[in-house]
């Protein structure tokens, strides 16, 4: 039996994997959209709890299902109470991430000062290392795939909004979206940095094939330069986000193999 230990990059990594797998794979629509229901909201927390206590293979740690369990159910009901009010969608997201993601980190280095880590883990002694780097791939998968289409439709909604309000109120098309122009601006800068810095310089080539086909269409029907701007700034979104998630798993699936 192979005598392996956990450090704290380890252990973050197995709890953020389940919390990946518990918000956006075993999370039904109905979950969500019932999460003011005290029990949906109970049920979902315990199944977070359960998740990052299984990943973490240490039986004998029950603080991580608990912290899980109250921080989790905390954050989603505070989520759930703001999200009518919150005019940002994306960034009321993005900040419940986030604190879940601190709540992770700080649970394991908080475990780390108190002396219980290096801890055996059961997934540790059975397969060693060897399941680390199919993990990370999988939920890196998930987060530019699944994750990264709420982030996304969240991110072009108040351009979409734009073209529905125009089309129900039966008004003469405008030139283009409100700083339509602007924002695909940057995203084409970004992109093409971020091709020049991974070493990618075909991507600028797909980058300008790509608008060059939806400029075609604008020109050849200006009334429909709107939807060619949303679905621009969309792709483009799309590019960075699953461009930087690539590279960040890539990246991170080295920096543990060399631990």
């Amino acid at each position: 039996m192979l005598e392996t230990y956990f450090d704290q990059t380890v252990l973050i990594t197995l709890l953020f994997s389940a919390h990946i797998l518990g918000d956006f794979v075993f999370q039904t629509k109905n979950d969500v959209e019932r999460k003011g229901d005290l029990l949906v909201l109970s049920k979902h927390s315990f199944l977070h709890a359960m998740l990052a206590y299984v990943f973490s293979g240490i039986w004998s740690l029950w603080l991580i299902p608990v912290v899980i369990f109250i921080t989790h159910g905390l954050f989603d009901l505070t989520k759930d109470a703001l999200h009518h009010s919150f005019k940002k969608p994306l960034l009321l997201f993005l900040f419940d991430q986030a604190a879940h993601l601190i709540v992770i980190i700080g649970l394991v280095v908080s475990i780390s000062v108190f002396g219980q880590i290096p801890l055996q883990s059961f997934w540790f002694e059975q397969l060693g290392t060897m399941f680390l780097t199919p993990l990370i791939i999988i939920i890196g998968i998930i987060v530019a795939v699944r994750v990264g289409g709420f982030i996304i439709g969240m991110a072009v909604q108040p351009y979409l909004l734009q073209i529905n309000a125009e089309k129900e109120g039966n008004h003469k098309p405008t030139r283009g979206l409100e700083d339509g122009g602007k924002t695909i601006g940057y995203l084409e800068r970004l992109l093409i940095c971020l091709f020049i810095l991974f070493n990618f310089p075909l991507g600028i080539g797909f980058l300008i094939a790509a608008k060059s086909v939806f400029r075609f269409g604008e020109v050849r029907n200006p009334e429909n330069r709107k939807e060619a701007e949303y679905i621009i700034i969309g792709t483009f979104i799309s590019f960075a986000y699953a461009i930087v998630i690539g590279y960040g798993v890539r990246w991170y699936v080295i920096v543990l193999s060399g631990m």
